[in-house]
């Protein structure tokens, strides 16, 4: 159960990796989940959400 949690949390959190010429491209990982409808995009965009409220907050 914890590894499936575990799991579930890496898919929701959005992680960035660099090109060589600097652009960030999304983690091919969250890509595949959203392509297989095991993430929707509703899901992804409440916890970008999340992500800019808590960084917003932090910056106040």
């Amino acid at each position: 159960m914890f590894g499936e949690r575990f799991r579930r949390k890496m898919r929701d959190s959005i992680q960035f990796s660099k090109r060589l010429k600097g652009e960030p491209i999304v983690d091919l990982g969250l890509l595949d989940a959203v392509n297989n409808g095991e993430i929707s995009l509703d899901r992804i965009n409440e916890s970008v959400k999340g992500i800019v409220r808590a960084k917003l907050l932090h910056l106040m």
